[in-house]
């Protein structure tokens, strides 16, 4: 009979031990798609907030025309720069496409010289520009703006898989959002 209890208990404990194992199993395999999801959505936030530093860094260079936005909306900014550097003009253009059917998520193009727009990232939930004069009042947007000499940038980008957070009935499954801002002051404005 006490060889029965000692087996009895032992399954148990052996059980125990399992379930321990596959909670963190599980834990361990939501930790990973967390980071991946995490490291997937900085990449695809930090390549477009380069591009649109690179560029608007250059609004205004080697121009010789007055230095006029041709669009300085609130999502949408179009400008003269020579982003070669090989005297001719571009005329660079940033804008979101409309979102598709069932989607909060837009896309952010980029258009350099009236061609084919360029999908710079998808997933984008909201950009902003924001323009400012040389004592730092706000301009307001529209289009044929002189006098700008800072512009503030916000970019939040949403992952598009939903990531679950806990184990068993309290996990709860929502999307990663990474948010880039900055203040840029192109010097050939």
């Amino acid at each position: 009979m006490g060889v029965m209890i000692d087996i009895i208990g032992s399954m148990i404990i052996r059980g125990a031990i399992v379930l321990v194992i596959l909670n963190i199993n599980v834990s361990l395999n939501n930790s990973l798609t967390q980071k991946t999801v995490r490291a997937a959505l900085k990449q695809k936030t930090v390549v477009p907030a380069q591009i649109l530093t690179d560029d608007i860094r250059l609004a205004g260079y080697n121009q010789t025309a007055p230095k006029v936005f041709a669009i300085a909306k609130s999502d949408e900014i179009q400008f003269l720069a020579d982003l070669e550097s090989d005297s001719t003009t571009d005329v660079v253009r940033y804008y979101l496409g409309a979102a598709p059917v069932g989607s909060t998520h837009r896309v952010l193009y980029r258009q350099l010289n009236g061609g084919a727009s360029f999908e710079l990232a998808r997933d984008v939930i909201s950009l902003t520009f924001t323009y400012y004069n040389s004592v730092g009042a706000i301009i307001a947007p529209g289009t044929n703006k002189l006098g700008i000499k800072s512009i503030s940038i916000k970019l939040k980008i949403e992952s598009n898989i939903q990531v679950t957070e806990g184990i068993g009935t309290d996990n709860t499954a929502r999307y990663e959002t990474a948010y880039w801002e900055r203040t840029l002051f192109p010097q050939n404005l």
